[in-house]
């Protein structure tokens, strides 16, 4: 099996890669008003 792995925070995870749709690199994230402080925000 072939896995996509990623990081998130401190943690490594690993996805089968027949199960990846798309990969993207790292985009700028908007903020959302009154959103609890471990939201980051949104991507487009």
């Amino acid at each position: 099996m072939e896995v996509v792995t990623f990081t998130l925070g401190e943690e490594e995870y690993g996805i089968d890669i027949q199960k990846v749709q798309e990969l993207r690199g790292y985009d700028a994230v908007t903020r959302i008003a009154n959103a609890p402080e471990f939201i980051k925000g949104v991507v487009n």
